[in-house]
């Protein structure tokens, strides 16, 4: 049982159709979605994400996600 995890996102339909929900709530995840309507809200996560993608996961090759996933954890120990 995994204590303590909280997947945020948006109102994208990939995170509100019921399969997907499901998938998390089975694991013990905490559901977190932005309000509607306020397109500010997650603007500091987002910059972050694009940052992340853009100066650091372009311009490198992963084998596979695991590769990607250590190179990530390395990248947040930095920021």
């Amino acid at each position: 049982k995994r204590i303590g995890l909280i997947h945020h996102s948006d109102r994208g339909s990939q995170y509100c159709c019921k399969e997907y929900v499901k998938l998390l709530k089975n694991n013990y995840i905490r559901i977190s979605m932005t309000e509607n309507g306020d397109p500010y809200e997650n603007a500091v996560a987002e910059r972050m994400n694009g940052i992340l993608k853009a100066e650091w996961l372009d311009m490198e090759e992963y084998a596979d996600f695991l590769q990607a996933q250590e190179r990530i954890s390395q990248i947040n120990q930095y920021l």
